[in-house]
């Protein structure tokens, strides 16, 4: 009895090892089909995707990297003729973007060229510097009794705003006006004095930045306008143009450049945000 129990635990034992022979055969046969199939490469390596997803996103890492690498100051500016602003420049360049208006104009050495373009319109539009004329800036002049480009600089003196280092001019009317208590109500919103914070004095030509001054409505300088007040003969001073932060701003390397794909205007009144709307027209008269 103890014989045949024997040999029966002896065919039990040869059985599992005849399967455990063949278990070896059994996975190279499986993972032979399965690489005809497609699919073991999957199964060997289980994070095949997560390594070519961590790639990508390392080569867009780098990517963003090489177009947010350059850092530039941006002055952010509140305007009374153009709403909110932002100004930045480089040595041979000068950009100021009209937020509320979406509005870009551009200026590049070495011809200098005022370039204006809308990237909500499709439409950008060129001349030279000294024959650019924004038409809301030149309606304003035209019909506002306090236009602060009836204003002139007189003294200058260096001091800063916000830790920016710039010019402070002081500034008068170019005509003096005897303005009394009896003075009609037009007469008492002329223009008698004001001052004005300039930074990149004598950086750029004389071309650019008149073209820059008139578009925010202030006397023709050699410099950028950051800040403005001017006050009128009833004695009321006003922010023309108000700087309101300075940024230190990561920017692509296209950042001074026309957007491609934009369709080149006739004329510039085909930008959007050119014209004098109702509520400006409204604003010029008091």
């Amino acid at each position: 009895m103890l014989n045949c129990k024997s040999n029966s635990e002896q065919k039990e034992l040869k059985n599992q090892k005849e399967k455990a022979d063949s278990l070896p055969y059994a996975i190279c046969l499986f993972l032979l089909l399965g690489n005809c199939l497609g699919f073991t490469e999957a199964i060997a390596s289980p994070n095949k995707d997560s390594h070519a997803t961590a790639k990508i996103d390392a080569k867009l890492t780098d990517k963003r990297k090489n177009e947010l690498g350059k850092t530039i100051k941006i002055y952010r500016l509140r305007t009374w003729v153009q709403g909110l602003a932002e100004i930045s420049f480089e040595k041979d360049k000068v950009k100021l973007e009209n937020i509320d208006k979406g509005i870009t104009l551009l200026f590049k050495a070495p011809q200098w060229k005022a370039q204006m373009y809308s990237p909500s319109a499709g439409l950008y539009y060129e001349t030279s510097a000294a024959k650019w004329m924004p038409e809301d800036a030149k309606t304003i002049a035209t019909f506002r009794p306090s236009d602060p480009q009836t204003l002139v600089p007189g003294t200058a003196i260096d001091t800063t705003l916000m830790n920016t280092p710039c010019k402070l001019y002081s500034l008068k009317a170019r005509e003096q006006q005897k303005v009394g208590k009896d003075a009609r109500t037009w007469q008492m919103l002329l223009l008698k004095e004001g001052k004005l914070w300039t930074i990149a004095k004598g950086q750029f030509p004389k071309e650019v930045t008149a073209a820059v001054c008139r578009y925010l409505g202030t006397p023709q300088i050699d410099g950028l306008p950051l800040q403005l007040t001017a006050t009128n003969f009833g004695g009321t001073p006003k922010e023309e143009v108000n700087l309101l932060k300075v940024l230190d701003r990561k920017v692509r390397a296209d950042f001074f450049e026309v957007p491609p794909g934009l369709k080149k205007a006739k004329n510039i009144r085909d930008l959007a945000g050119q014209t004098a709307n109702d509520a400006e027209v409204f604003e010029i008269m008091r």
